[in-house]
């Protein structure tokens, strides 16, 4: 908290957010502990708003402004100039992103806006504690192959970060894997090549809706070798500790960090992450399995840690959002026609990049027709990335 200019949290509303905006507040309100250089502005919080979309975390957030009796600043997005800002933050970030970055970069625009020049976040708590969905899963997944007597449990943390209406979609497909004796069976085989969806994706024209890469020009899909020696990866080693090692060095985090390095950047803002420092990084690395996932919650440790320190609603909170754009709702609804205009566009049509009349056949009736899901949204948005950056490189 060392600072000459004034600091904020980036609060969403999650336990790792929560986590840190409410130990700020326990410690600064900690008279045994020695302050020196802390900013008199520290106590505001900018949440990211997106009203009537399932994203939207800001209930969850009023509880911790009221839990603290902090100061927020809730963002609500201005749909107004949406599209010009989407292809703005995307032409600066310069790189292919999972989502429009514009669901971030307003968060430090806002801090900016009200003379804030560094945030405290609360990133690498996901990679290390079982925090995303695909990581409980790989756990629950490992246990049942391992006949591990956690598998049950892990079933059911699974299915509580969930939201509602996918519990049941997904019930079936997880019975279908604990109930699968015969360990060739077609249902566990797709299920076991899973790495880093959680469901086999289902075919969509013959193309996999997730992470596909199906409408790339063959030509143009390159390996690039890994700077560091191979045998220095975890990822071919079923362990349970490979799961989140994975995630921490090579999967998720370093986009993570990449991502919010670029977004908090377009603003000047400096962001610090409690989280991440080494010493709480080599010892969560030193526990077991069951202090980081355990008793039906992930972040287990963290959650316990936090007794007191946050309100409960949110310390015992299982269902897992995280900071994403809407999609659903703008390729439906404000960007619907930006989206229509674009895929009949000749550069779409023509590009040297992705196959822009294969890729149009099947995004357009979406468009045209309103019709777009998380997963429709997932695999167009980096064609989409990619389009916009060549579009405005010439």
């Amino acid at each position: 908290m060392r600072s000459d200019v004034p600091l904020a949290s980036a609060l969403s509303g999650g336990v790792d957010s929560s986590a840190v905006y409410c130990m700020l507040h326990h410690l600064m309100n900690d008279n045994s502990i020695q302050k020196e250089r802390l900013p008199s502005n520290w106590q505001k919080a900018f949440v990211a708003t997106f009203p009537n979309t399932k994203v939207d975390e800001r209930h969850y957030a009023e509880e911790v402004i009221k839990f603290t009796n902090g100061n927020a600043k809730y963002l609500i997005p201005d749909y107004t100039n949406l599209i010009s800002d989407i292809e703005k933050g995307t032409i600066l970030f310069d790189g292919i992103s999972g989502g429009p970055i514009i669901c971030l970069t307003d968060v430090y625009k806002g801090m900016r806006a009200d003379k804030i020049i560094v945030s405290m976040d609360g990133h690498g708590v996901d990679e290390m504690m079982y925090g995303y969905r695909n990581s409980v899963f790989s756990a629950m997944r490992m246990a049942i192959e391992q006949n591990d007597p956690s598998a049950m449990a892990l079933k059911e943390t699974y299915l509580d970060i969930l939201f509602p209406e996918e519990r049941k979609e997904k019930q079936a497909t997880i019975e279908a894997l604990f109930n699968s004796k015969n360990r060739q069976n077609p249902v566990y085989k797709k299920l076991r090549a899973v790495k880093h969806h959680l469901f086999p994706p289902k075919k969509v024209n013959g193309l996999s809706p997730i992470n596909s890469h199906d409408f790339l020009k063959e030509q143009e899909i390159r390996s690039i070798p890994y700077i560091s020696d191979d045998f220095y990866r975890e990822k071919n080693r079923e362990t349970k500790e490979s799961i989140i090692y994975n995630h921490f060095h090579y999967d998720e985090l370093p986009y993570n960090l990449r991502d919010f390095d670029r977004g908090s950047m377009q603003h000047g803002i400096e962001i610090r992450m409690p989280f991440m420092d080494y010493r709480l990084v080599s010892f969560i690395f030193s526990i077991p399995q069951q202090s980081k996932i355990g008793g039906g919650f992930t972040k287990r440790i963290l959650r316990d840690s936090m007794k007191g320190i946050m309100p409960e609603i949110i310390r015992n909170r299982k269902l897992k959002i995280g900071l994403g754009s809407p999609m659903v709702e703008w390729f439906n609804g404000p960007m619907s026609e930006f989206l229509q205009d674009e895929i009949n566009s000749l550069e779409f049509q023509q590009s040297t990049i992705f196959e822009g009349k294969k890729l149009s056949e099947w995004a357009l009736s979406k468009a045209k027709n309103k019709t777009w899901s998380d997963v429709d949204c997932s695999l167009f948005w980096p064609y989409l990335n990619a389009h916009i950056l060549i579009k405005n490189n010439k």
